[in-house]
């Protein structure tokens, strides 16, 4: 996560983010579907993010790759659906969890938007698979919204989410302290042409 406005996104931040966030998700998931396939059965289970439903700032580059992921896994499940194959999906939503990859993150309204433990994720994740839930969103506010976004006028719907504070929360944003150094080296790299492969 570079927790940067789009106008200071490197070419080097931005490939990082859809190396890490889309591409490794195309390669896995088709490596193991493979399997689930000469199995005849399977579940492929995706983390994206909130930030897959709805867009914010200083999160240009992170809304995008999740908002892919959400592509990627909603077209591969209807063509697995077209093949009659029994394997499910889960696409997982949550809003920021207490990994220390979102430190310096602040909710306006932690009641209702907390910061996410990573126990009760994991064990929100097994309860979804075991129900072959399609789609999970944490907290459950932000189903809420996406009625908002879907439904309301976009200046409302702007509004809505800027009133929730979603649009601040990057405001005190520090990441992992061990990315400083990663993110410096990274910068002195030149090297933009390498992709992750299988």
């Amino acid at each position: 996560v570079s927790g940067k406005l789009f106008r200071d996104l490197t070419p080097a931040d931005i490939k990082l983010t859809m190396d890490v966030n889309v591409l490794a998700v195309f390669w896995v998931t088709q490596t193991f579907l493979e399997d689930m396939r000469e199995l005849g059965y399977g579940h492929v289970t995706t983390i994206s993010s909130v930030a897959g439903l709805f867009g914010s700032i200083k999160l240009v580059d992170y809304s995008c790759s999740k908002f892919a992921v959400m592509g990627l896994v909603e077209a591969l499940r209807f063509e697995i659906m077209a093949e009659n194959l029994p394997i499910e999906f889960t696409m997982v939503n949550p809003y920021f969890i207490k990994t220390g990859m979102f430190e310096g993150v602040v909710s306006k309204w932690p009641y209702f938007m907390p910061m996410l433990e990573t126990g009760w994720v994991g064990d929100k994740i097994i309860e979804a698979v075991e129900q072959n839930r399609v789609i999970v969103v944490m907290p459950r506010i932000f189903y809420y919204l996406m009625l908002t976004k879907a439904f309301c006028p976009d200046r409302l719907s702007y509004h809505i989410n800027k009133f929730s504070g979603t649009f601040d929360v990057m405001q005190y944003f520090t990441g992992r302290p061990d990315s400083k150094e990663a993110d410096s080296k990274k910068e002195k790299s030149t090297d933009c042409d390498s992709a992750l492969i299988p």
